[in-house]
């Protein structure tokens, strides 16, 4: 995706770039402007220093929280990445978003095929069958997540079609999903625990 932007800006002539890197509060904590690349790279260093978090084991079990992002899952969604990227592969990622507007009230057509693989959604929007892009390229992202890790979502705002068509198991409480997911992968587990999942970049510091 960054090679495409900067491709893009190359040919539309984009000299320069602002960007704020912001601080947990939401407070300044660097200004970057100059040439597009440059100015960005600046920034995304600062950015790593600010949200990386390193790491050195991969976990059987991901907790992720989707604080501050809880409106819906579009929103929400954004604390399954960390989660995807530290867990090992055939691992369970247990996700607490509250959701109060479901998936979202705008891309409702999620619910029709947000449960396909990320291999059908491509297929099926190449042949315009399904044609709200935005909505699909989250879907494959949701469905590149599955193909990882199960997951189990404890959500008061998602609706039990809504966590279907998710093809994500509902969890009636916290500790149900942490037993769950010890069930799944056994009594010693490793767990790792993201409390800000949306605000964090994990770093591997391993081997």
């Amino acid at each position: 995706m960054r090679r495409d932007l900067d491709e893009m800006a190359g040919r539309v002539g984009l000299t320069a770039i602002l960007n704020v890197v912001p601080t947990l509060s939401g407070q300044p904590a660097g200004v970057f402007f100059g040439h597009h690349q440059a100015a960005f790279r600046r920034g995304v260093e600062l950015a790593r220093a600010i949200y990386g978090v390193g790491y050195r084991v991969r976990p059987d079990i991901v907790f992720s929280n989707s604080h501050p992002c809880e409106l819906d899952f579009w929103q929400a969604h954004k604390s399954q990445y960390p989660a995807q990227m530290m867990v090992k592969p055939g691992g369970t990622i247990i996700l607490a978003a509250p959701c109060p507007e479901g998936i979202s009230p705008v891309h409702s057509d999620l619910v029709e095929f947000a449960s396909l693989s990320s291999g059908e959604l491509q297929a099926r929007y190449g042949r315009g069958e399904l044609t709200n892009g935005t909505a699909v390229a989250l879907a494959t992202a949701w469905a590149l997540v599955r193909e990882k890790a199960a997951v189990i979502t404890y959500s008061p705002g998602l609706s039990d079609r809504e966590l279907l068509a998710l093809g994500h198991t509902r969890a009636p409480s916290l500790a149900w999903a942490v037993e769950e997911a010890l069930r799944r992968q056994g009594a010693g587990a490793k767990i790792s625990v993201l409390t800000h999942g949306p605000d964090l970049l994990p770093l591997w510091r391993g081997d």
